[in-house]
């Protein structure tokens, strides 16, 4: 009977997301401790990091769609509708497979002393200069071919625009610009 209090329920499907679970087999847990999380397959959501740089073209697309590619190469057919922007810059790296010491897309630097002991000892790392997090949605679709934390890289626009095309619109911005500057 004590063992069977001690089954753990999810109240949902999903696919479990967690880390070196083997490692809780035959330990004590506290109640209320995370064992596991449960992510719906279906429900996910893209973490984009901006840099200053791009920040206003990212909040003037609020609600429109992103281009996504996979760091595989695929392509997402149906993207990404981007949801939101944090409006605060941080150096935090969210995940250490962004570091560029570890092949991710984002410079970092070691901390110092002083921000070891005050973020704890496994925050050993930042972002070498600070960066907005925006939040863009999933088709159901398109989230069930993404395991959590893949990589990619997001473009605003539209995803179907041909190299041609897309070249033409930058020729053709570059010449207003021009004209522009002129008059």
């Amino acid at each position: 009977r004590q063992v069977d209090l001690l089954t753990v329920r999810a109240k949902s499907t999903g696919r479990v997301v967690a880390r070196n679970l083997g490692a809780l087999v035959g330990q004590f847990v506290s109640i209320g401790q995370t064992l596991m999380i449960l992510g719906a397959e279906d429900q996910k959501e893209l973490q984009i990091s901006i840099e200053q740089s791009d920040l206003d073209a990212f909040r003037s697309s609020i609600s429109r769609r992103l281009a996504v590619r996979i760091k595989s190469g695929r392509r997402l057919a149906d993207g990404a509708r981007l949801q939101r922007v944090d409006p605060k810059a941080m150096r935090l790296l969210s995940h250490p497979a962004l570091a560029a010491t570890a092949g991710g897309p984002l410079n970092v630097k070691q901390r110092t002393p002083d921000e070891h002991q005050a973020a704890g000892a496994a925050a050993q790392l930042e972002l070498a200069n600070p960066r907005f997090t925006a939040v863009a949605a999933l088709s159901p679709a398109s989230a069930r071919t993404l395991r959590a934390g893949e990589l990619a890289m997001v473009r605003l626009g539209d995803a179907n625009l041909t190299i041609g095309k897309r070249l033409g619109l930058l020729v053709k911005r570059f010449i207003e610009q021009r004209m522009g500057g002129r008059a």
